[in-house]
């Protein structure tokens, strides 16, 4: 089965603390292959805008931020969409739509309980046409937690973060670097590379600030330039 998860879908089960919840349960099915998520470069995008948000930073630590941002991406089957304006009332949603409808999916998952009803009828009838419908997370998580699959099911998380180091340059300047490692990338011709990012700031949590804003920028960059990202897997 092939779904396209909405953002606030993908931010609330990403950043949720109980695993019962809601968006925790369906993020938890997708790791086990119970369906397949399918997704757009526009859509990692609005992740990351939506996590760097005032009413959601506050409450969200960095590392929290990059986890959920990771999940995303390592989880999502990207499809290439044109931007096609559909008429609708969020522009934002057109992303989810035509990302649906390109990656030939049976279900778009939305927190939103008036998304169906917004759309034009133009719209619904496309959805229809194309065999695709619109479920409710909660709705969709009952039919998760019906599933035998997910009764016992045990995976690894995906490490959204990888190995963070910060040291400071020298003992007579109080610059820091901050470093991710174990991040891998497959080029076009198969061969796996390594990455290195780093930030620099006059301190720890300023460095560790600068890398975030260059990992985000990097992540943008190799997933439109279709770069398959691998984070690495750590047993929790």
């Amino acid at each position: 089965m092939r779904v396209v998860l909405d953002t606030q879908v993908w931010v609330r089960g990403a950043l949720s603390k109980d695993p019962d919840a809601i968006g925790s349960v369906i993020l938890r099915a997708a790791r086990a292959g119970v369906f397949d998520c399918v997704g757009s470069v526009a859509l990692v995008d609005e992740i990351a805008r939506i996590l760097e948000a005032s009413h959601v930073a506050p409450k969200t630590t960095r590392d929290d931020a990059v986890a959920a941002l990771q999940l995303a991406i390592a989880l999502m089957q990207l499809v290439e969409i044109e931007g096609i304006v559909l008429g609708i009332e969020d522009p934002h949603d057109n992303h989810v739509l035509e990302a649906a409808l390109v990656g030939k999916t049976e279900l778009i998952v939305t927190h939103d309980g008036d998304f169906h009803d917004k759309l034009p009828a133009k719209v619904r009838d496309m959805l229809k046409c194309a065999g695709i419908s619109v479920v409710l997370d909660s709705e969709f998580c009952g039919q998760l937690r019906a599933e035998p699959l997910m009764i016992n099911v045990e995976v690894d998380r995906i490490a959204a973060l990888p190995y963070l180091t910060l040291t400071q340059q020298n003992d007579h300047d109080d610059k820091w670097t901050a470093r991710f490692v174990g991040l891998q990338t497959r080029k076009s011709k198969g061969e796996i590379e390594t990455v290195d990012l780093a930030g620099e700031g006059d301190t720890p949590d300023a460095a560790a600030a600068n890398l975030y804003d260059a990992w985000l920028t990097w992540i943008r960059e190799q997933l439109e330039n279709g770069v398959r990202i691998f984070p690495p897997k750590v047993h929790v």
